[in-house]
């Protein structure tokens, strides 16, 4: 992927890549513990986080433009990028918002309906004609996401609209991620998409455990979920890139 780029573009999506990991760390050291040591991390860098992911997906969007077919992937992706990103904003508590959760998982779950579209379109790029596994796929996402809620997630004496805020959110994140897994399965590419979506169902599924039962998995655990989602959000990006080469 990289070998498509001249080497000053190169050594930006390299500077890019090292700004995030160094915020990641420096927001982890800097950062306070709040009540609970469920998170630490500091606000600003999470924000810059946040922007230099959506600056990756821009970039590799602006490559896509001179290729109409991946272009259209392209955009759903950036879309679904864009709206996470705003998402994530929402939840930094930056803005006056007595209940951020709810419409940071609307503007999530729209994220995820991007990323369905856009996968819609990768398919006849890459050649995925079976309509069989995909809709296997999808039948068996939805299965999973109402087994794992029902497990893991579900609490009968919290807040009902969590509860099944999360269901549906989780139903439309796992078919997202399993529509990626089928075209790896038929075609064996974009690798790196199916990745990025499987990290962040895996991110959401610690941190709904953790916002609907009160169950932390691990010390600092929303910023361990931090930067697994962040890193698959960023896989997402480059997986653009990724389908210029196919």
């Amino acid at each position: 992927m990289f070998s498509m780029l001249p080497p000053p573009q190169r050594i930006f999506i390299i500077a890019m890549l090292v700004a995030w990991l160094v915020l990641y760390i420096v927001g982890m050291i800097a950062g306070t513990p709040n009540e609970d040591r469920s998170r630490r991390f500091l606000r600003s860098a999470k924000i810059a986080m946040v922007i230099i992911t959506v600056v990756l997906g821009i970039f590799w969007l602006v490559y896509t433009w001179a290729d109409p077919s991946t272009n259209r992937f392209a955009v759903w992706i950036m879309a679904g990028l864009a709206a996470c990103g705003i998402a994530d904003v929402v939840l930094a508590d930056i803005f006056p918002i007595a209940e951020p959760l709810i419409p940071a998982m609307v503007l999530f779950g729209l994220g995820h309906i991007f990323y369905i579209v856009g996968l819609f379109n990768l398919r006849p790029i890459l050649g995925a004609t079976s309509t069989f596994l995909l809709a296997a796929v999808v039948v068996l996402s939805v299965i999973a996401g109402v087994l794992l809620w029902q497990r893991t997630i579900y609490n009968p004496k919290g807040s009902q609209r969590l509860n099944y805020g999360t269901l549906i959110y989780g139903i439309f994140l796992l078919v997202a991620a399993g529509m990626a897994v089928a075209i790896v399965i038929e075609t064996g590419q974009l690798i790196i998409l199916a990745l990025g979506l499987l990290l962040f169902a895996g991110s959401d599924l610690m941190l709904a455990r953790y916002l609907v039962r009160r169950e932390q998995l691990v010390p600092y655990v929303r910023d361990v979920v931090w930067i697994i989602y962040s890193g698959g959000q960023v896989l997402i990006a480059f997986s653009i890139g990724a389908a210029l080469l196919v």
